[in-house]
Order: C-alpha cells, then structure tokens, then sequence
C-alpha cells in the first residue's frame, strides 16, 4: 500500500509528504483516476503539485511560436493558430468527460484560454510591443492551472466515492491554491529563479493555514500547480521545461522551515525510480533502490531524465527525503529512495551518458603566470551566457565543456582569441560514473581504462566531486562505451 511509503523511511508518524506527479501521471482520465488513488490511499500527503498533461506544454510553445510569427507576418495564416487552440481545448474537455467531472474550474479557465487566443485573433498583430518572454509564460501557465483544476475536481470527486479507497477514514477536504501565492521569483521570464526567503513567508501566510495542521487529524489535502510562479508585482513566471520537479522541491522545503514534519517529497512519473543508466541504451539496466542525495543530483545533472537538474538543491540542507516512484505500478513499488544517510562503503551505483558535448581549449599565449586569465575567460562565457560543465587546467592551457550551446559562435571564439589560442572540438560524449565517494575506490582508475582500452579518451574530469568521474569519448563510441562499462561495473 502506498501509505507504507511514508513508513518505510523510519519516521513513521512524524512524516508528513508533499506528492508531484508528471506529465504522463496526469496524461489520460485512467491516468488522473489512478494518481488521484494514490493520494486518497496515502493520508500522510498533504499538498499535491501536478505537471500539465503530457504533451500540453510542448503543443503551448508550438502555439507562442504561431502567434509570434503571425504578429509579425499578417499573411501567415489564422487556420493552424486556431486548429492547435482547438486541439489543447479539446484533448482536456475530453479528459474532463471521460472522468465525469460534472463542475470544475478547468472549464473556465479552459474558456479563458480559447478567448484570450482565439477570439481576440485578429487584433493580436496590432500589439506594441511584439510579444515576449512574458507572454509566453503566461501562455504556457494554462498547461498547468488547467491540469490541476481537473486534478482537484477528480480528488473531490473520488474522495466522496469511499469505494474506491482502501484505508477507511474520514473524507478528505480537497482545496486549490495557485502556485502563483507560494512560488515567488524574479523577473527572468522563460526560467526565473526562485526567492526561497519569499517562498518560506508565502508558505506560511498561504498554504500552512489552509492545510489545518493545528487540528485533531487533519484531512485536508491542497492541490497547486508546478512548473509556474509569479513576481513581487504579480506577473506569472516559468521555472523552465521540467520545472515542476523543481517547484515540488521548493514548497516542501519552504513548508519544512515551519513544520519539520514535511519530510518527504514523492515523484510520481511513469518509470520505476531511477535505473544504473538509460534502459533506452541499456537492456541489462535496473532499478536503484536506494541514492545519497548527491549521487542523485550528479545524476540529474548528467542526463538522467527523471528527475530536473535543480530539483535536489533546496533540499541540500534539510533532513527530507525524496521517493521517485511509477504511479502506474502504485500496488508494486520499485522505486527509489533518495537519502543522506545511506551504505557509507564507495561504490560505482550508475553510469550517465551526456551526448552534444563540445570542448574549448584555451592555450595561452602570454606567460603562463599572467594575472588575471581566467577572470577574463570567464567573463566573456557570462557574456555570451555560457553554462560551462566541466574545467581542467594545466600552467599553459585551459579546457572547458559544453553541452548542446547554441551561444558558442564565431563572436566569441574571437573574443577569447584575444587572450589564446582557442581549439573548439564537437561531437563527443560525456560519460559519467556516478556512485558514494566513488573516488576512494583503490584502483578505479585503472579498472576503467581497462574497459576502455582501444578507445580515445579526450579529457577525464576528477577531483572536484567525491562522487564523480567523468571523460569525454568520440559521441559515436557512447553507447558502445556505457554498455562496456555498465557490465563490468554494474551487472
């Protein structure tokens, strides 16, 4: 039973959980239905965030992109604008159907949708200016508001039919709060950044209260959204694609610095937890039972797809742990439990593949104790906003990895050939190994290259985590590589 979820972490009563499920957990009305149980089967989740319906977000940003080109060119045509409008409409009007929700907000905020893009069509390409990030946030937040409008409806709905819950208790209350009056950000539209100070007021001044914690058993469950969240003035802004991940992890943590019961955050998706590596490219890959929370973080970081790169750092600090869990297998759990305290002994507990991964290599041509190098290397990289992955260095030459940047132009190459001699080399990998302390393995080294024996390996990166080794490989051996490595490492 998912209740046992909480339980199983050892904290027993004291556990209180904020529950997130995806895209594909809340894809289909079956899929709604079966995410809805697991909250009514757990009375220890207190607050649910929800992704917009698989696909949703996507066919958003298709729509943003429409209309910005229709403002800007009256002769493209209204016809795809108002197909894709009527698509979005239609996909969720049939969810809402197929669960029988007979009142929900979602119909309005639906009709609000389809008003604001459709019917007010023609006048969008009189606006001043064109539209920008903001607009699209806005546009993209109907995802999201219309997900966990049906989320709460259908909650509201099935929490009456005691049929369908396994654990006898009273009914819960089901309530919506806009994640808008917990998440508070800065004004970078398209992937703000959150104000955690902000967010742990907000949480007291708006959720806490409406949770009723302070009351003999307690059953009131909050709905909100991920992915969205709003400005000191009010303006909805993005987290940036996988978000929610991201969101679920700050609420929880601004929910933790007032009630330390909130200590387990579950993400529900439609895989068994986090696997060794990549089923895709791995058929031998299993499931990981149990990650410290910086091996995971290495993880999210280094392509697994799971879980969003930024969702472990709020919690890099407090004592909460994390489940990532299959919410179409809820009565046979597999998941995996992200915690602190684990098996202390070094291990090698996963492998991560990185494709699109170009290196820049700076060798200077001034003398190699000239102050001042790298502060004019790196702010030309802010410059041009460049995210660097990973940095060796040695007296004359300096090397950085990227991935996927579309930033890395002509202009800066010509920048940074001020102060070197720049070399850019594309195509490659970045494999990872991933594992606690994994750099106090005897011998590790030496076993690796011993598996890679017969390939070139470009740069190896070690040291400045305890819990990562990596290297760059020719892209079209990575595959071939994480198999190689997977069964000697792994299996």
């Amino acid at each position: 039973m998912v209740a046992g979820i909480g339980i199983g972490t050892g904290i027993q009563t004291l556990t209180l959980t904020v529950a997130k499920f995806g895209g594909t957990s809340v894809g289909t009305a079956e899929a709604i239905i079966r995410s809805t149980k697991i909250v009514l089967n757990n009375p220890q989740i207190k607050v649910v965030i929800v992704s917009a319906t698989s696909g949703t977000t996507n066919a958003l940003a298709e729509l943003f992109d429409l209309l910005v080109n229709f403002q800007t060119n009256p002769k493209n045509p209204q016809s795809k604008i108002l197909k894709l409008i009527q698509e979005i409409k239609e996909k969720h009007l049939k969810i809402i159907e197929s669960i029988g929700i007979k009142e929900t907000n979602a119909i309005k905020i639906i009709e609000e949708f389809e008003q604001k893009y459709s019917q007010t069509l023609p006048s969008i390409q009189t606006l001043t200016p064109t539209l920008t990030l903001k607009d699209r946030d806005f546009l993209l937040s109907f995802g999201e508001r219309i997900s966990a409008a049906i989320f709460t409806s259908t909650l509201q709905k099935l929490t009456k039919e005691q049929e369908h819950v396994q654990v006898q208790k009273q009914e819960k209350k089901v309530k919506h709060l806009s994640a808008t009056k917990i998440v508070r950000t800065d004004e970078n539209f398209g992937e703000a950044n959150p104000d955690m100070l902000a967010i742990q007021e907000l949480t007291k001044e708006n959720l806490l209260p409406l949770l009723e914690l302070n009351t003999t058993e307690s059953t009131t469950v909050i709905v909100t959204e991920g992915f969205i969240a709003s400005t000191s003035s009010g303006e909805i802004t993005t987290l940036g694609r996988g978000g929610s991940d991201y969101s679920s992890a700050l609420i929880i943590r601004g929910l933790y610095q007032h009630d330390p019961r909130f200590n387990l955050l579950e993400i529900w998706t439609d895989v068994d937890g986090i696997s060794t590596t990549d089923p895709k490219l791995v058929k031998d890959a299993r499931n990981i039972r149990e990650l410290h929370l910086n091996e995971a973080a290495e993880l999210a970081f280094f392509g697994a797809k799971v879980l969003h790169p930024l969702t472990l750092i709020p919690l890099a600090d407090v004592d909460i742990n994390v489940y990532v869990g299959n919410s179409f297998k809820e009565q046979n759990q597999k998941g995996t439990f992200i915690r602190k305290n684990i098996d202390p002994t070094p291990l090698v507990r996963a492998l991560a593949l990185r494709n699109s991964q170009t290196i820049i290599t700076l060798s200077r041509v001034k003398k190699p104790t000239n102050y001042g190098f790298l502060a004019h290397v790196f702010s030309i990289l802010t410059k041009y906003k460049i995210s660097v992955d990973n940095v060796t260095t040695s007296e004359i030459s300096t090397s950085f990895t990227f991935y996927d940047n579309p930033n890395i132009t002509s202009d800066l190459i010509e920048e940074l050939s001020k102060y070197a001699n720049v070399k850019v080399e594309g195509n490659l990998s970045l494999v990872s190994l991933i594992g606690h302390k994994i750099v106090k393995i005897p011998d590790i080294l030496s076993s690796v290259f011993k598996v890679m024996e017969g390939y070139h390996i470009r740069a190896v990166f070690m040291g400045a985590s305890k819990n990562n080794i990596s290297f760059l490989i020719a892209e079209e051996h990575g595959v071939e590589v994480i198999n190689k490595l997977h069964a000697s490492f792994l299996v």
